[in-house]
């Protein structure tokens, strides 16, 4: 699940000229307020960490305008950002799964 974090993340940047800083403010304000695939705070922030730890990444990220380098700059960045933010609450609202 690590780089599904990462291909959201960059679905939402993907018509982003620049991933500066005011990008970084966007997606980590975003993670905490509505997280991808119902994942907690923490999990979000594992699966880029994950992400960033592998050596290379061999998916077709072709659709999307970033190079590699700077995506993984921009992970790191926002990587920063969340660990500023901290303490994360918890968001308002999780779905159950079924077998609860």
């Amino acid at each position: 699940m690590h780089f599904g974090v990462v291909v959201a993340i960059l679905y939402c940047v993907q018509f982003s000229r620049e991933l500066g800083e005011s990008e970084v403010e966007r997606i980590a304000r975003m993670m905490l307020e509505q997280p991808f695939y119902d994942l907690t705070t923490e999990e979000e922030y594992a699966s880029i960490t994950a992400a960033l730890a592998e050596d290379s990444w061999d998916r077709d990220l072709s659709w999307q305008p970033h190079d590699e380098s700077s995506v993984r700059d921009f992970l790191r960045r926002l990587l920063e950002r969340l660990d500023e933010l901290r303490p994360w609450r918890e968001p308002p609202f999780r779905a159950l799964g079924l077998d609860r």
